[in-house]
């Protein structure tokens, strides 16, 4: 159940993660 938890809450957090990658990796583009 562990796994099934953490696997739910990744699954949740996925789309969070992907935004803020993609807005610290533009962040880095437009920073230099």
């Amino acid at each position: 159940m562990v796994t099934l938890s953490v696997n739910n809450v990744f699954h949740l957090l996925w789309p969070w993660l992907a935004f803020f990658a993609a807005l610290a990796l533009a962040s880095l583009w437009w920073g230099r």
